[in-house]
């Protein structure tokens, strides 16, 4: 398995830590977190109009790491405080969480597309991220399911076998060859 911390004071060249994103399960720098410069953002457009809730930050970052060269400092200059009322946990309680991420992706592959991002590393690494995406939707997905419809000794064995999956999917290193 591949060590996925950052080393920091460090000027990353781009598509390095979008690669590390992808393969960090798409762990990004909060925006709050970020310091660019104004003539930059307005270049690359960082936020998209149709994301307005969920998936702008992803996007933002995306389109920063994607193009141009970022430092990563040690020091911490901000804080990002998670609460069950963010957003984030709302859309993810909401199951619409799993829709932004399609918006996300399809946005990606658009976006790579239109501007002619065509290194392997970037594209294997935005492959492997989807199907590990898909993987874990699918089973939130079965886990909905039997929560509703099954008689509980049969959920209690399908739960072993979804603990032993996510257990052999973590010690995995297919997600980041």
């Amino acid at each position: 398995m591949i060590d996925l911390v950052l080393m920091t004071e460090k000027l990353y060249e781009p598509p390095a830590l979008f690669v590390h994103n992808m393969k960090a399960g798409g762990r990004k720098a909060p925006t709050d977190c970020m310091m660019i410069r104004k003539e930059y953002a307005k270049r690359i457009g960082i936020f998209e109009e149709e994301f307005r809730h969920i998936g702008e930050d992803q996007i933002a970052w995306a389109k920063l790491t994607l193009n141009g060269r970022i430092y990563v400092m040690d020091e911490v200059l901000a804080r990002y405080r998670l609460h069950p009322d963010s957003i984030t946990a709302v859309e993810s309680r909401s199951r619409r969480a799993d829709a932004s991420a399609g918006y996300f992706f399809n946005w990606l592959d658009e976006y790579l597309e239109t501007q002619r991002i065509d290194s392997e590393k970037v594209l294997d690494s935005v492959r492997r991220f989807k199907r590990k995406a898909q993987f874990e939707a699918r089973l939130g997905v079965l886990k909905r399911l039997y929560q509703k419809t099954l008689p509980l000794h049969i959920r209690y064995k399908l739960r072993d076998k979804v603990t032993k999956m996510k257990k052999a999917l973590s010690r995995s290193t297919h997600w980041h060859e």
